[in-house]
């Protein structure tokens, strides 16, 4: 038999608080990347094997290609990633870490969004922003992907993959 104390000794505005989240400071963030999901005028990469039906859909203008790797990030650093879309809200997706909301849909986030997160909404109207941070490597063999969440735009093309290393 054992007891459970949990302590509360932190609070904010907004009442107690259970955990702090240190975000990195501005000097930290070594690189800024700009997405943009798009579902018209895709073009397809040079290998020519877009996934998807059609590749009729992709990420900065360009179709999943499983012969490319569209991003290269650098191992235990800070970058910021700003997504947008062209056209609707996408739910964003990034494997292979957790990361913090610096901004969505261009506003600073609420409370119940400002702690670690997997997936942002990207809007046709303003930027979304977090900051990530890779601590497990991932080569040309076994790279992570970022992709829009909605399933039917995985299927055509609006993924793409990084390396980190």
């Amino acid at each position: 038999r054992f007891t459970l104390k949990i302590s509360v000794s932190l609070s904010s505005r907004w009442g107690p608080v259970l955990n702090t989240i240190k975000r990195p400071k501005s000097e930290e963030i070594i690189r800024t990347r700009d997405f943009t999901l798009t579902m018209e005028d895709i073009r397809p990469s040079d290998s020519h094997s877009a996934h998807g039906a059609h590749g009729s859909m992709g990420i900065n203008g360009i179709a999943m290609d499983l012969e490319l790797i569209n991003e290269k990030a650098k191992l235990g650093v800070w970058e910021r990633w700003r997504v947008t879309a062209d056209m609707m809200m996408h739910p964003f997706h990034i494997h292979g870490c957790s990361f913090l909301i610096e901004t969505q849909d261009g506003e600073a986030v609420t409370p119940d969004q400002a702690g670690w997160k997997d997936m942002v909404v990207a809007d046709d109207e303003a930027w979304s922003s977090v900051l990530v941070r890779f601590n497990y490597p991932a080569d040309e063999q076994h790279p992570y992907m970022y992709h829009c969440h909605i399933l039917e735009h995985e299927d055509h093309g609006m993924m793409g993959q990084f390396t980190v290393s």
